[in-house]
């Protein structure tokens, strides 16, 4: 080897050496900055990123005249996307489910109705505690008036009492169409067959829709529908309203009396709307998505489309969500106690 290949090799060996070093410390700089980035990332406040609010029926019925109304306040007060995902499957449970395994860090929310507080009572070995397995956020908004007994127009009744003296005089005969066996509307009218001492022949449906459908077309005699889904088909007179099961009267029913006035005070079913998190949900993110709930439910364009559906907005705290559930569960454990329904398997 000649001096000047060995200058050379010596050169090229010092330049390889300071471009590794180089490139070790570059990398290490690298990841420094990722790391700090990430860092920053992982402390920028909630929410940083789309929120899911699922919903555990069909899309169109009256839950999504809450859900959506309030996700669209929330998306423009957090400035991230609020999405609806309508996940309907054994009267809420499959969505219920579903939450309970997702992470509880404030991205999924269940938007919850009476079928949750219920499912304990009508439904074996459900999968989940409906206290424990969540965080009860807020209760959005009540539905006072509940329920409305309707009938298709060609049934020979104008009354409550002309419907009891007819299901007495053809004991089975009357089709009761109902949105899924556990369901509310099943439940209220197995309370009303109770109460009146009367007997219906059940025809269950997947969503409250199909009900409403098969009044007009005269393939269902009767069946319990909320106020709003009934209102426009009553005023048009393709449908007939003999009660409703509320503490009220409707606003937009006004000569629809209730159960309790006609004289049978034990057919009383009002609803619900709330948000749950999944269990375990820390505190700080409840309280945020409880006040943002409590803004959103008050605002103009929320209460339009919530006094459309004869719902009132609550907006209330956890806490007091919490008590609500634990005071519905227990009401309907003595529903179903008293009116004897036998709790079934899960569909």
């Amino acid at each position: 080897m000649t001096m000047s290949n060995a200058v050379g090799l010596r050169e090229s060996y010092a330049k390889s050496n300071h471009a590794v070093r180089f490139g070790a410390a570059f990398a290490v700089g690298l990841s420094c900055l990722f790391a700090g980035v990430t860092g920053v990332a992982a402390q920028e406040p909630y929410p940083n990123h789309t929120i899911k609010i699922v919903i555990p029926f069909a899309a169109g019925g009256p839950i999504d005249s809450v859900g959506r109304p309030v996700a669209e306040v929330m998306s423009k007060d957090f400035g991230v996307p609020v999405v609806i995902e309508n996940k309907p499957g054994a009267n809420g449970i499959v969505a219920a489910g579903g939450v309970t395994r997702s992470a509880p860090d404030g991205y999924t929310l269940l938007l919850t109705t009476g079928s949750h507080t219920a499912n304990p009572s009508v439904v074996k070995d459900l999968p989940y505690d409906p206290i424990k397995d969540f965080t009860p956020v807020s209760l959005l908004a009540e539905a006072p008036y509940g329920q409305v007994l309707v009938v298709r127009n060609s049934l020979p009744v104008k009354s409550v009492a002309d419907l009891i003296a007819l299901a007495k005089k053809e004991p089975g005969k009357i089709l009761f169409g109902h949105a899924g066996v556990g369901n509310v509307t099943h439940i209220t009218g197995e309370m009303f067959q109770h109460a009146a001492g009367v007997t219906f022949q059940p025809v269950p449906y997947r969503g409250t829709p199909l009900i409403i459908t098969d009044l007009i077309g005269g393939h269902v005699d009767v069946g319990f529908v909320l106020t709003s889904a009934a209102v426009p088909l009553i005023k048009d007179g393709k449908i007939r309203a003999l009660a409703n099961t509320g503490t009220k009267r409707a606003p937009a029913l006004p000569d629809v009396p209730t159960f309790t006035e006609i004289g049978l005070p034990g057919v009383v079913m009002t609803g619900f709307f709330g948000f749950l998190l999944p269990g375990k949900a820390p505190q700080e993110i409840v309280d945020k998505l409880a006040k943002e709930a409590a803004k959103a439910v008050h605002q103009p364009e929320v209460v339009r489309a919530f006094t459309l559906n004869d719902l009132v907005p609550v907006g209330s705290t956890p806490a007091e969500f919490k008590a609500y559930l634990e005071k519905d569960l227990a009401y309907q454990r003595e529903l179903t106690q008293r009116i004897g329904f036998k709790p079934i398997a899960i569909q």
